[in-house]
């Protein structure tokens, strides 16, 4: 059975929230995109996954990959 943290970890929430990179917005072509750039380049992750390669390009200048769904599962192994 799971069970929710003491209420002693959750606080304070300033833990929670991280800072935003207004500096170098609007990057890519569609505002909602460029929050999902951020969320990826603050989560260290190694890639996005997306139809919409063509309009983040500019994640390479941050040293992200990008996969269509397609070539995510040819990488994962499960196509």
């Amino acid at each position: 059975m799971l069970r929710r943290p003491p209420r002693s970890t959750l606080f304070p929430y300033t833990t929670l929230f991280r800072s935003i990179f207004f500096l170098w917005r609007p990057l890519l072509k569609d505002p909602q995109d460029d929050l999902v750039l951020e969320l990826a380049v603050e989560a260290g992750v190694d890639g996005i996954v997306t139809f919409n390669t063509r309009d983040f390009g500019p994640a390479a200048d941050f040293g992200l990959q990008l996969w269509t769904p397609a070539e995510f599962l040819v990488k994962m192994g499960g196509a």
